[in-house]
């Protein structure tokens, strides 16, 4: 089946991958979105598996305060580069993760808690895909925890 430059961006717009990635991906799926969906998201998951070895040592710390001043949050968000540090993306996240922990009051952060602040910030957040946006916002999640 021929893969068209067409279905390679449609992919590309919902998953969030990179051009050849789609490419290959639909090639193996003879043209079918969903299996080329589904081998992505396999092919994501190999590659966070090779990154937990990483060693993140650059980060931010965020603090927030409620208005009363009963409860206060100190949050550490650690990551593999300064790079990453600086960018504003990173900096909102650490500072509204700081923000939704103070408000939520968790007795223990897990992945729901972090679900439920993905849904709100992408809600509130760019008009992107919800795909390419829980990509990007994912890899500093799972650094976070």
């Amino acid at each position: 089946m021929q893969i068209t430059a067409d279905d390679v961006k449609r992919l590309r717009e919902t998953t969030g991958a990179g051009i050849m990635d789609c490419k290959r991906a639909l090639a193996e799926s003879n043209g079918d979105v969903e299996k080329a969906i589904e081998l992505l998201r396999k092919k994501g998951i190999a590659k966070a598996e090779k990154k937990i070895s990483r060693e993140t040592k650059d980060g931010l710390i965020a603090s927030y305060i409620q208005p009363d001043h009963r409860l206060g949050v100190l949050v550490e968000v650690n990551c593999e580069t300064d790079f990453v540090a600086k960018t504003d993306d990173f900096k909102n996240f650490v500072t509204n993760l700081a923000r939704h922990i103070g408000v939520q009051k968790p007795k223990k952060f897990t992945h729901a808690i972090a679900a439920e602040f993905f849904e709100r910030s992408w809600q509130n957040g760019r008009g992107s895909s919800k795909i390419a946006y829980w990509q990007n916002w994912r890899k500093y999640f799972d650094q976070a925890v």
